[in-house]
Formats: structure tokens, C-alpha cells, sequence
């Protein structure tokens, strides 16, 4: 089955209808949510129906408070790709809005989960809350679901070997000290950010970082990809150094890339972190010297 993405539910193929749907923001698609996901999919092997994530634009965080730093860890691209990877059939994408932000926890279940999509069993993390002040916690879910014909799976928060919680606050704690094994080992893979190219000055290209999290100032070791003009495809891979400032003057907070091509300006580019290489680099482009080496 094609992965697809869904942003109306009026209309929903009969096949989505019905499915297992996992909840929750997948900010990062980490090993927690790898595990919501990996039971979510055998569930709907069970009941023989798709799996599902619903998930929500722009991050009710975000929404709440517009102001705060930029805390994102991947877009809703990335979000898709990261989750079409764990075998989900489709991923549904609900606006995050005054009306949902004002929707009370009974018609969020009665008019999205029953009404819109007939869920036939929910998948959700032991913290999970909805409806308005979040209101609504996995006790009433299961309560809801009982009467309306659903089942539900509540998943303990994933602890690896050594007992440190998966989430995205550890996550986005990880880069802000610049910890990016850290990041990769909560992860399960490389945490990776997408910009477009803004700015082209001698070997040094920037990208402006928009609403994703800022990793530590200073220089990292990374792997550059750059994308074709649709952003869906790999053209070139470059590995390099990218450095972010201590004191942004300019006020642009840019991430600033040591690549030796002026071909890229106005394009995607998605930048894998490979290891954090320190301080040094959270100053002027002038400071750094090393071009990028094309691996591809």
C-alpha cells in the first residue's frame, strides 16, 4: 500500500476508515514513538485493517505560544518520511486551530475519532491528554471507547537499557548542549534539519532555520544533502562543516554551511549532524577554511 498523507477527513478513502491510529505530535519520530508505531501496526494486522497516525499542524505548543523559541525537530516532511518508514499506511494531518484547540474531549471522540474516521482502535502514550485544558486523559479515552466500539493500547514511556526516557524534550535537551550522539542514540538515527539556501558568500553558504530547534552554537561535523527542486529527491551529498553563531548580530540566527558550490542558492537542503565538533566555529565565516568534500 502507497503511504499517503491526509489533511481533510470529510472524505476518507473506505480503507483509511476504520484503521489503528496511533496519536500524538511524533515530533522526531523517536523510539518512543517508533513503539507506538511498531503496535499500532501489529494491532491493525490483528482487526486486518490499515494502520494509521494522526498527528497535528502546527504543534499545539506552538500554537499556544507562538513567541517561544523555535523548538521543532522535524517538519512535517520529514514527520511523513520518518513515519512512512515504520510501515504506517497513511498519516492523518489535523489543523491545529482555535476550533480544535476549543473542542471538548467527548466531541474530539465523537466527532473526529468515531464521526470522521470510525478508528477502530487507538494507540497512545501513557501521558496522552485532548480536548480543550486538556481535559482529557487515557482513563477517559478507555471510557469513550468502550461505549463508542473502540478499543485503546496505552504504551509506557520507552526507557532504553540503561533507563533514560525517550522523548522530545530529551531530545531537543540533548542539542541544546550540543550532546548529538545523545540526540542520535534517543533518535535512532541522525537528527537532521531542512533549510533553503538564502544567502551565497565565498565558501559559505546560510540557511535561514525558520521554527526548528537551534542545536548548541558552535561547529559540527555534517553531512549536506542537496535536494532536487520539488525537495523529494537526493541530487548531491556533501560532508563538511556547519557552524551556528554564539552572537547572531544580524538577528537572522542562520545556520551557515562550509560548501564549495554557488549552485545551490534558493535550493533545499537537508543537513544531517553527525558530531559536534565544538565552540571553535561559533564565530564569522572568515574563521572557517575546510570546503566541503563531495561523497556523492
Amino acid at each position: 500500500m502507497t503511504f499517503r498523507v491526509f489533511t481533510q477527513f470529510k472524505t476518507l478513502p473506505n480503507d483509511v476508515k476504520g484503521c489503528v491510529l496511533a496519536i500524538g505530535n511524533f515530533d522526531g519520530v523517536h523510539r518512543g514513538h517508533q513503539q507506538l508505531l511498531s503496535i499500532a501496526r501489529e494491532q491493525a494486522d490483528a482487526l486486518h485493517v490499515s494502520a494509521g497516525v494522526l498527528t497535528f499542524e502546527p504543534h499545539p505548543r506552538w500554537y499556544f505560544n507562538p513567541r517561544q523559541k523555535p523548538f521543532r525537530l522535524s517538519s512535517k516532511a520529514h514527520k511523513a518520511e520518518y513515519v512512512a518508514e515504520h510501515d504506517i499506511d497513511h498519516m492523518m494531518v489535523a489543523a491545529f486551530d482555535a476550533d480544535l484547540a476549543n473542542m471538548s474531549a467527548q466531541d474530539f471522540v465523537e466527532t473526529l475519532l468515531v464521526g470522521e474516521l470510525n478508528v477502530s482502535h487507538v494507540v497512545v502514550g501513557a501521558d496522552y491528554r485532548f480536548g480543550k485544558k486538556r481535559q482529557g486523559d487515557v482513563a477517559l479515552l478507555k471510557a469513550y471507547g468502550k461505549a463508542h466500539g473502540f478499543g485503546v493500547t496505552e504504551v509506557p514511556a520507552f526507557k532504553d537499557a540503561h533507563g533514560l526516557t525517550c522523548s522530545s524534550t530529551r531530545v531537543r535537551e540533548a542539542l541544546g548542549e550540543g550532546q548529538t550522539e545523545l540526540a542520535e542514540h534517543i533518535l535512532g538515527r541522525k537528527w537532521e534539519l531542512m533549510g533553503k539556501v538564502h544567502a551565497v558568500q565565498g565558501r559559505t553558504v546560510s540557511l535561514n532555520l525558520k521554527d526548528f530547534m537551534r542545536p548548541s552554537p558552535g561547529m559540527y561535523r555534517v553531512l549536506v544533502k542537496v535536494m532536487n527542486n520539488r525537495g523529494t529527491e537526493v541530487i548531491e551529498r556533501h560532508e563538511t562543516t556547519a557552524w551556528i553563531s554564539a552572537f547572531d548580530f544580524s538577528g537572522d540566527d542562520d545556520l551557515h554551511v562550509a560548501l564549495a558550490t554557488t549552485h545551490v542558492l534558493g535550493k533545499m537542503l537537508r543537513i544531517e549532524f553527525i558530531e559536534y565538533i565544538g565552540l571553535s566555529g561559533a564565530y564569522p565565516a572568515r574563521h572557517i577554511a575546510q570546503p566541503a568534500v563531495n561523497i556523492w
